[in-house]
């Protein structure tokens, strides 16, 4: 995915995508790409986790993607996905 960043999907939003039809599965792997490829993208929303690292929603179309950016590994985390 270069220039971008790689993502790494997070056991619990891989629980959720496991539940999906093809469809929406193909959506919301192409909006983890695109989080990838705008890894400075703002979310509407954000907050600090536990650890301290700022964690951002992302809306796409029904679903919001929760994630934060580890920059130091050049990696999105995708924390939750929520349907809407």
């Amino acid at each position: 995915m270069s220039p971008g960043y790689d993502y790494v999907v997070e056991s619990a939003a891989i629980d959720f995508l496991a539940e999906l039809e093809p469809d929406e599965l193909r959506f919301l792997l192409g909006s983890f790409e695109w989080l990838a490829r705008k890894p400075n993208e703002p979310g509407i929303l954000s907050h600090h986790d536990r650890a301290g690292r700022a964690v951002q929603a992302h809306f796409f179309g029904s679903y919001t993607i929760v994630a934060w950016t580890d920059h130091a590994v050049r990696e999105v985390r995708i924390v939750e996905v929520i349907e809407d």
